[in-house]
């Protein structure tokens, strides 16, 4: 990697810090007084609080203004900070077309610009919380949008053995935005809400406005980094890949030679030049691109992969710290000083620089590893947080115990869950879906956020302390995902990882030793016929969770034609009773639960109850089961290789052989 690489990587990489910025800025503002004031969640007669927040009337003593808090403040609390995130969800949808149609990155400069208008709207919002909540849904317009664009533009001008690194910078970007908007905003609190002008004096009108400077201050400074990054990006290429798929491949050698130091004969040059062209050939060959392919059975796994994955990542409670840690360090006893100024800067210090290992454990330690990890140390320091705040009372050592869990606790998000889902989405897609499949991550991502940032207040106040339990709980289902359903895809190219995504390697039945290629096939093959007479639905207590879940390829086309599958299975087996002949029902002497009984006739009911059941099963099929095609493929590759017997391929084969009889229709 040269320095020009190095420098485009960083400062596409800025979006981070326009989002990290956007994050810091409101756990701060949201404890600011006269924004608390002036958009009435709170009230103030003019009553004083010590330093260490306790009740008092003796001048010397007054620090800060001792506030009411209104009914509705939650509400509000959770509607202003979420509509940032709602406007998020709505950028990543825009930002599909934009980057398609205009580029990376010029809608990366355009992104800027409307981060730009919306803080403005922010700071010089009227007293209407409607107006500060349009002002911020505009802003993450902007960071929904970007942060689909930045991570994408940095994957295609990054080299592949460092891809993942560079990627990684705009995790290191938003925890350095969080810290520089903690840093900048703590002083101002600081300066602003200790030992404030009207302390012990008696107001009579408790909602009337005071000085406003400090949280429009706070808010309008987002103007600097907004015009930063468009100015920036303005300096920095055009995405080659981007400008291939425009047939404007001249452009494109010029970009790759200057990324790599080299001329535009340079063979490197060429050979990746080359590469590109193919790959938007390809691209061309097979139509353009729609939202439907990212389920096709292709690239459906690594959708449901991604969405998943930032969807724990929202639910391990990070953006609940973050937008609420003052807060949270208030309740946990500790004084306005230092749940508003100290801690926060020391947290948000923490979450930058365990970014560092992640950007080194990506490449070396890979995706997977960093996930189940992070998971796990997640779920201890939630529950230890939670474990030693409810001793609070018996000692100062328990707060600053639970306030070292908190820390800990970003600290594993920050070097695993942090960066891993941002560098995940935007390499494990193919060129033609690559900004669509990232979108989905994205979407996902700031849905979630939505929700955690809209229900954290009430959630806060129900609970308390209790809440990290429910994160603590969160963390634990994101490890059984992590460990059983991510595909490691470290150094991987992506026709590898097509390879890799779409694999199904034959597993041995538990109960027989049979080779199956799935769960599908070990309920259907071993089970069902047995299960049918017996009119019980099979169980699972011979699965283990870790087959179960790395065998759990999402498969949402093919429903229907499961369900088709098995009505069709259900009447040959009627009409295999009624005539004594049957190639489905013969026994498997290497599978003893493939008996049947040799009675024959069934009732209306027990038809009834036949067919339900099958279309239970078919659920349990629409869960975990591969393509109906592919699975007759491998069952006459098998029946080829080792006589191996597949019944869903024997059903469609005995079928095809009583239609064309005209047996049954």
């Amino acid at each position: 990697m040269n320095k020009f690489q190095f420098l485009v990587a960083l400062t596409a990489s800025f979006g981070g810090l326009l989002f990290g910025y956007e994050v810091g800025v409101m756990n701060v503002v949201l404890v600011m007084d006269a924004f608390r004031i002036f958009f009435k969640f709170h009230s103030w007669n003019g009553d004083a609080l010590d330093e260490n927040g306790k009740d008092t009337t003796d001048k010397a003593k007054m620090m800060y203004r001792k506030l009411t808090e209104a009914g509705n403040k939650a509400t509000l609390e959770g509607i202003i900070t979420s509509s940032f995130v709602l406007g998020a969800l709505c950028g990543a949808l825009m930002a599909t077309y934009l980057g398609e149609k205009y580029g990376r990155q010029r809608t990366i400069m355009i992104g800027a610009c409307i981060f730009t208008c919306g803080a403005v709207i922010q700071g010089l919002s009227a007293r209407s919380w409607i107006m500060i909540a349009v002002g911020r849904l505009i802003t993450g317009l902007s960071i929904g949008c970007n942060g689909v664009l930045c991570p994408t533009y940095i994957s295609e001008v990054a080299p592949a053995k460092i891809r993942g690194t560079l990627s990684s910078c705009y995790q290191l970007m938003t925890t350095f935005g969080i810290i520089v908007a903690a840093i900048i905003n703590s002083i101002v609190w600081y300066y602003t809400n200790s030992s404030p002008a009207g302390l012990g004096v008696t107001r009579s009108d408790i909602w009337a406005e005071v000085a406003n400077f400090e949280w429009r201050f706070a808010l309008l400074f987002q103007v600097v980094p907004g015009l930063g990054l468009a100015i920036l990006m303005s300096f920095l290429p055009k995405s080659p890949r981007w400008l291939c798929s425009k047939d404007r491949d001249e452009e494109a050698v010029e970009v790759l030679a200057k990324l790599n130091a080299t001329s535009t004969s340079d063979e490197l040059v060429q050979s990746e030049l080359k590469a590109i062209q193919e790959d938007v050939a390809a691209t061309r060959a097979a139509g353009s691109s729609s939202f439907g392919e990212l389920f096709s059975p292709v690239i459906r796994r690594r959708t449901f992969i991604t969405f998943l994955m930032q969807l724990f990542q929202q639910w391990t409670g990070i953006n609940v710290i973050m937008y609420y840690q003052s807060q949270i360090y208030d309740e946990i006893g500790f004084s306005k000083f230092m749940s508003t100024v100290v801690l926060p800067i020391i947290n948000n210090f923490v979450n930058f620089v365990s970014t560092f290992p992640g950007m080194w454990g990506i490449e070396r330690l890979g995706r997977k590893t960093l996930l189940v990890v992070g998971s796990l140390m997640m779920m201890v320091f939630h529950v230890s947080t939670w474990a030693c705040s409810t001793q609070t009372n018996n000692g100062k050592v328990w707060q600053y115990l639970a306030v070292a869990s908190v820390f800990l606790f970003v600290f594993s998000f920050a070097w695993t869950w942090g960066p891993v889902p941002w560098v995940y989405q935007a390499e494990v897609f193919p060129l033609r879906v690559r900004v669509k499949g990232s979108a989905v991550g994205t979407v996902s991502n700031f849905l979630n956020n939505w929700i955690i940032a809209f229900v954290g207040p009430a959630l806060m106040k129900a609970w308390s302390t209790k809440t990290f339990l429910l994160f603590a709980a969160a963390c634990l289902l994101a490890w059984v995902y992590s460990q059983f359903y991510v595909i490691e895809c470290k150094g991987l190219s992506i026709d590898e990882m097509d390879a890799k995504m779409a694999e199904d390697c034959p597993k041995c039945c538990p109960c027989c030793g049979v080779s199956v290629p799935s769960f599908s096939h070990w309920i259907f093959a071993c089970k069902e016929l047995e299960n049918y007479r017996n009119k019980s639905l099979p169980f699972l207590d011979d699965l283990s969770l870790g087959f179960l879940l790395e065998k759990m390829p999402i498969v949402i086309g093919d429903f229907y034609t499961m369900i088709d599958l098995y009505k069709r299975r259900l009447v040959l087996i009627r009409h295999n009773d009624n005539t004594g002949s049957s190639s489905i029902s013969t026994k498997d002497e290497s599978c003893p639960s493939s008996s049947i009984n040799d009675e024959s006739g069934e009732s209306l009911v027990d038809t009834t109850l036949s067919i339900l059941k099958m279309l239970l099963l078919g659920f349990i099929s629409f869960l975990f089961s591969v393509d109906v095609v592919t699975i007759r493929q491998r069952r006459n590759s098998d029946t080829d290789s080792n006589d191996n017997f597949h019944p869903h391929g024997v059903i469609f084969d005995e079928w095809e052989e009583l239609e064309a009889s005209n047996l049954i229709t």
